[in-house]
């Protein structure tokens, strides 16, 4: 079986990686060939059948082969190779290989692994640039030390017998929700799409990714609840303006107020905007704060939308993305939320 002492140090991993710069160092083990230590990569290798992936895009560099921290033991029969990028806004990359000797379908290995160290949300999906028909993917975030934080993208597959995973390992920053006291971790590398008319409309962040980061495009706003506001917001879906009128708007913020909002309710409000698909909210807690999300799709455009309740004010943060991922960033974003 694969190390899960491994899978649960990347976060101990990274948090030395921003204490101090790492020694590049020799092969890991993996069967990715020889590795100088002098050696860069701008590609890498994941070893059997399934060639390298090239790192083209503003989310990567030049990497080098590092050694796992002091204490990290990789399992009998497991293999791994870390690579590290000094400065980059995904500083490390790693890949390991083991074996399948349960003969578990990819599915249910992602399912497992992301069970085991996020919050069991997964997408199953292909990786085309690999000729890889079928991929499975999860990602978390983690606070790896006092005052930083962390994303971590999983993406798994089978190589014949064998199980392979790349896992991107990418830097985060906070973002204030008002002057709540509270904040969000973001994940760095983003394009600023903040202007005039963002900040007079209450929006405290707005930014979008390089294809490169498999990120979504996430936007933080005060809630206000008006129409106006809900038909500027949705002027790139409907320019000419909202489907519904004023005083159906109306009825669902009665609604809402009364505290009468149920799951059909959502799924009718949701539905006039457009989407074809809404799923079951997500309500819970993060850091003493009420959330209530909601996934909906459209086409291949997939939006998560959070509500996040501090006190008597209420913020919105849509994470938007043509992949299912959007839920899981989504999740893994909102509920990064933490005072200081």
């Amino acid at each position: 079986m694969k190390s899960k002492t491994l899978a649960k140090a990347f976060a101990v991993l990274l948090a030395l990686a921003l204490a101090l710069c790492m020694t590049a160092c020799g092969d890991t083990g993996s069967d990715s060939g020889e590795q100088s230590a002098d050696a860069t990569y701008t590609a890498i290798p994941l070893g059997g059948n399934l060639g390298e992936f090239e790192l083209e895009g503003a989310a990567f560099g030049e990497y080098k082969v590092v050694d796992f921290p002091e204490g990290i033991v990789l399992n009998e029969g497991s293999e791994g190779t870390c690579y590290y990028c000094e400065g980059g806004d995904t500083p490390y990359i790693v890949v390991y290989r083991w074996a399948n000797e349960d003969g578990k379908t990819l599915e249910e290995i992602t399912a497992e692994e992301s069970k085991t160290y996020s919050d069991g949300i997964y997408t199953m999906t292909t990786w085309s640039d690999m000729n890889i028909d079928e991929l499975g993917m999860y990602c978390y975030g983690r606070e790896i030390s006092d005052g930083n934080y962390g994303y971590l993208e999983c993406d798994i597959m089978l190589d014949g017998d064998d199980i392979v995973e790349i896992d991107f390992i990418s830097t985060a920053e906070e973002v204030q929700l008002g002057e709540t006291g509270q904040y969000l971790w973001i994940p760095t590398g983003y394009k600023d799409l903040m202007d005039e008319d963002e900040v007079a409309h209450g929006t405290i962040f707005y930014g979008e990714y390089d294809e490169s980061f498999e990120l979504p495009e996430i936007w933080l706003s005060e809630y206000e609840g008006t129409y106006e506001k809900l038909a500027w917001g949705y002027e790139w879906l409907y320019p000419e303006g909202l489907p519904f009128d004023k005083s159906k708007f109306d009825e669902w913020v009665k609604l809402y107020k009364e505290d009468k909002w149920t799951e059909d309710v959502n799924r009718e409000y949701y539905e006039a905007l457009g989407y074809t698909e809404v799923l079951d909210p997500y309500v819970g807690e993060a850091n003493g704060n009420r959330y209530y999300a909601t996934v909906c799709k459209k086409d291949d455009y997939v939006n998560f939308e959070a509500f996040l309740y501090i006190g008597d004010e209420v913020y919105i943060a849509d994470i938007s993305q043509s992949a299912d991922m959007a839920q899981t960033w989504g999740m893994d974003i909102i509920t990064s939320l933490h005072s200081k």
